[in-house]
């Protein structure tokens, strides 16, 4: 996963995509899906964002009907669009949005997994067939000191709300990369995706 910040009037966009359906489509729709909503958003003073997912949505199916290397591709989503204090969240598929301060954790994206013990099958992602998109949309607030942190489900499955606020509290220079080497530590074999952002 790449990540890079785009400002749209004094509103930053923060992006995770965690890819399925193969090294190539996985892969090329994490990629895909990243590069067209930065794009929509830096060019559209009021970006929308279910149409935005609606039609990368739309533009994936089409890409994996056509070219069989890609078939069956897709991917997550969880997005922070951070404006000073606000914060809007959007999410599709099972990877997360957490807001942190330096006491409590709480989880701001809602997993489209099936309930129980399936968790490893998501009930939506982009690029997969099932119009329209159920996108899930929160605001909140953050204040100076505070932490978002996005992870990818290889992440969250494995490391609990109670050890991952620990560990975003302790003093690594690279916060991100300390999540991603726990989670590998206590046994994912997924891919391990994090970002750390830092209300200063």
């Amino acid at each position: 996963q790449s990540s890079e910040l785009i400002t749209n009037h004094g509103k930053n966009i923060f992006i995770l995509a965690d890819g399925m359906g193969g090294y190539l489509g996985g892969d090329y729709a994490s990629n895909y899906v990243i590069r067209k909503i930065y794009k929509q958003f830096a060019n559209n003073k009021n970006f929308n964002i279910t149409k935005s997912l609606n039609s990368i949505d739309d533009e994936l199916i089409e890409i994996s009907k056509n070219d069989r290397t890609k078939s069956g591709m897709g991917t997550t989503v969880v997005s922070a669009i951070i404006n000073s204090n606000n914060v809007k969240v959007f999410n599709v598929g099972d990877s997360s949005l957490y807001h942190l301060t330096n006491k409590s954790i709480e989880k701001k994206s809602i997993d489209d997994n099936l309930p129980g013990d399936n968790k490893s099958v998501i009930t939506q992602c982009i690029g997969n067939f099932k119009q329209p998109l159920n996108i899930h949309v929160f605001n909140f607030q953050w204040k100076v000191g505070d932490y978002i942190v996005l992870t990818s489900d290889g992440v969250s499955d494995f490391i609990s709300e109670n050890t991952l606020l620990e560990l975003i509290n302790t003093n690594h220079t690279n916060k991100a990369k300390s999540l991603c080497d726990e989670a590998i530590k206590l046994g994912s074999t997924d891919d391990v995706s994090a970002m750390v952002l830092k209300y200063v």
